[in-house]
């Protein structure tokens, strides 16, 4: 049995600047493995969309009107969120983002090498939950076949 294929992500991009979400947009439309790319231009409207569309990551500005990044974790919850990437122009909020399990923490400007850096450290996140998941349905699969029948 081989091991499962690299899996195509899908990318929630929150922000409510638009040239802010474009250029998210831009980078990740370079990625070969990023299969689909949702945009939201405010807290309410990302969380529908990832109680909806359930992404693999998302690039979450910290700081939006009416509803911001910890307000869409709350909302969502901790258990539904996906992976996340806080970005934000204020590195204020650095321990606050981490303490709320974030995967990585851009500070804007940023670079496309330092992009580049959260998406890895994201694809590795997700091919690890990939293979656990492969893991277990072979341990599964072999559970089964070793049980008696009877």
């Amino acid at each position: 049995m081989s091991q499962p294929p690299s899996k195509q992500i899908r990318v929630l991009v929150v922000d409510d600047e638009r040239h802010a979400r474009q250029r998210l947009v831009d980078l990740l439309s370079k990625d070969s493995q990023v299969d689909g790319i949702l945009e939201a231009e405010n807290g309410i409207a990302a969380v529908d969309m990832i109680q909806d569309e359930r992404p693999d990551v998302v690039f979450l500005d910290v700081q939006m009107p009416e509803l911001d990044s910890f307000g869409v974790i709350n909302a969502v919850g901790d258990e539904q969120m996906p992976l996340t990437v806080f970005v934000t122009a204020y590195d204020r909020h650095v321990i606050r983002a981490f303490e709320a399990d974030a995967l990585d923490y851009l500070l804007k400007p940023y670079s496309d090498k330092r992009f580049e850096a959260a998406m890895a450290r994201a694809k590795s996140r997700l091919e690890g939950y990939s293979i656990r998941q492969f893991g277990l349905q072979v341990l599964q699969m072999v559970s089964k076949a070793a049980a008696p029948e009877g």
